[in-house]
């Protein structure tokens, strides 16, 4: 049973990566939370600079340390970035725990990247609960 005076609700933020002519089409976006954190949902925003800014965002692969959160791994069946959009609708996942410290990464894909001074920024975090002690999450 959760202890509610040490589980709080907060975000974990993940920064943002920027797609360009010249970075590439694979990016991904890493945090490592200070307090053990049990993420709950994803959020993915997707700011769009310039006509060649057109190509799909996809994630390819969300891993909390070494566990891969997704179905499929290798960027088969990657997800639209637009399912973990700020208003989609009961999208809490279960996520596995993160320790403090431990990386926790997003990995975007786009499908074509822009052109000249063009970009595609792709930014991301958590909503999730935060254990104020190093006690274990558990039910909740």
């Amino acid at each position: 049973m959760p202890n509610r005076a040490l589980d709080r609700l907060q975000p974990l933020g993940l920064g943002s990566v920027t797609f360009s002519a010249t970075s590439g089409t694979l990016l991904t976006l890493t945090t490592q939370p200070q307090k053990l954190f049990k993420p709950k949902r994803l959020i993915i925003d997707v700011a769009r600079n310039g006509t060649t800014s057109t190509g799909a965002v996809t994630v390819t692969r969300i891993d909390i340390g070494a566990d891969n959160m997704l179905v499929t791994s290798g960027g088969v069946s990657p997800i639209p970035a637009a399912f973990f959009q700020n208003t989609g609708v009961d999208l809490n996942i279960q996520f596995s725990e993160a320790t403090p410290g431990i990386t926790c990464a997003v990995q975007v894909q786009i499908s074509a990247a822009p052109s000249s001074t063009d970009t595609v920024v792709v930014s991301a975090g958590y909503l999730g609960t935060a254990r104020e002690s190093n006690a274990p999450l558990h039910n909740y």
